[in-house]
């Protein structure tokens, strides 16, 4: 998924991979980075307006505490 982020052109996009990456460090139980792309990917979505993935990263993040 790292190598796809600077191929993403929209920002939903970034906001999906910067959430599926976190999750992936979460599973890997390197919680400080998914914390990191939790806050990535919220700042896509506030960028974006979508409630929907701001929700999704907030949990990201509140799993990752």
């Amino acid at each position: 998924w790292e190598e796809k982020l600077p191929l993403a052109c929209g920002g939903l996009e970034k906001t999906w991979l910067f959430h599926e990456i976190g999750r992936c460090y979460l599973e890997l139980k390197r919680y400080g980075e998914a914390r990191d792309y939790g806050s990535r990917s919220l700042m896509a979505a506030d960028d974006i307006s979508d409630e929907k993935w701001q929700l999704n990263a907030s949990v990201l993040m509140a799993q990752a505490e």
